[in-house]
């Protein structure tokens, strides 16, 4: 077997070496642990993975594992989200045909208990269900799932109680996106509105001297972020959406200062806030909205299991976007 870094791996690579062909998925998936912890008992997992060049499998699970680690044997643990999260727990069964995921982890295990060397989540689940289920962990698609979306709103509504279910705020002076008109309305008592946090860009603020007011039309030539953040707004079947831009008219000092003062209500107030953390600027758009795209996940099938990864935790990813470095 040849032995080598994730960064000298062929990118074309489309085996599964005879070491992972040989991992017992099926026990991973029933008997995962209930959550990763540095101070795990002292219970060597039966399941054991070596790095092998050619295997895609492989180059996945050993991504962040340091070059003195290649060569050794990792044990490979599996833990699972689905039974310690009670918005996603499944009573019904615990039967290996139960709709659940478990994530995937290599590592060594210390004196001090197990360390893991992913930074990010490996998810592992069966063929048959890697696309049911609101329970389970699911590859990312190329483009949004508004259903989904929907779901997630009907579910703050039902069970969130007052959290999620406050009395619609009045902002005053407050301005609004008509989405179906494109065109700026005040806002009025009833009316329910979506927000977008994002990052105008370096000089757009200097740049942008329309002053949208009550009344003001809005262009087809906007932003991509702004314009992807419309769809957005009116798929998940709302029509009016909050942004600073054009909501606060940026050549009316009192207008500016007042709603800037208000923007704890304004945010507070809306139904869900869309938040675009990716890209530097306004014209980056929403990832797998309209035409900016995701980045591509890659499935792996060994048998009947299914394994992939969506990437680094999307509140890590937030956390150094440059939209984290904005006061709103």
């Amino acid at each position: 077997m040849q032995l080598a870094s994730p960064e000298t791996a062929p990118k074309d690579g489309d085996s599964i070496c005879e070491t992972c062909r040989n991992i017992n998925f099926h026990d991973l998936i029933r008997n995962p642990r209930q959550a990763e912890n540095p101070r795990d008992p002292i219970v060597p997992s039966p399941h054991a993975m070596r790095y092998v060049i050619e295997c895609k499998l492989c180059r996945l699970m050993f991504r962040d594992v340091p070059s003195r680690y290649m060569e050794k044997e990792l044990e490979l643990r599996s833990y699972s989200f689905k039974r310690i999260s009670s918005w996603a727990r499944d009573t019904s069964s615990d039967s290996l045909d139960a709709n659940d995921s478990v994530s995937l982890k290599v590592g060594l295990q210390h004196t001090s208990g197990f360390h893991s060397f992913s930074d990010e989540d490996v998810f592992c689940k069966l063929a048959k269900n890697a696309s049911q289920g609101s329970c389970c962990a699911q590859p990312v698609q190329g483009t949004w799932d508004c259903v989904k979306a929907r779901s997630w709103l009907q579910t703050c509504a039902s069970f969130h109680g007052s959290w999620c279910k406050e009395e619609v705020l009045r902002v005053l002076g407050m301005n609004l996106i008509d989405c179906e008109n494109m065109v700026i309305v005040k806002a009025v008592k009833g009316m329910r509105w979506l927000a977008l946090s994002y990052v105008w860009g370096m000089n757009a603020q200097s740049e942008n001297d329309a002053g949208y007011r009550a009344g003001s039309s809005i262009c087809l030539d906007i932003p991509k972020t702004i314009k992807d953040a419309i769809s957005v707004t009116q798929q998940l079947g709302y029509r009016y959406l909050w942004v600073d831009e054009y909501c606060i008219d940026q050549n009316d000092s009192n207008h500016r200062n007042d709603q800037i003062n208000r923007m704890d209500e304004i945010y507070r107030g809306a139904d869900l806030t869309i938040v675009a953390a990716a890209g530097e600027n306004k014209m980056h758009g929403l990832p797998g909205v309209k035409s900016t795209k995701r980045k591509e996940v890659e499935v792996i099938c060994v048998d009947d299991v299914v394994v992939f990864s969506n990437g680094p935790e999307p509140h890590h990813q937030a956390k150094q976007s440059v939209w984290f470095t904005r006061a709103w």
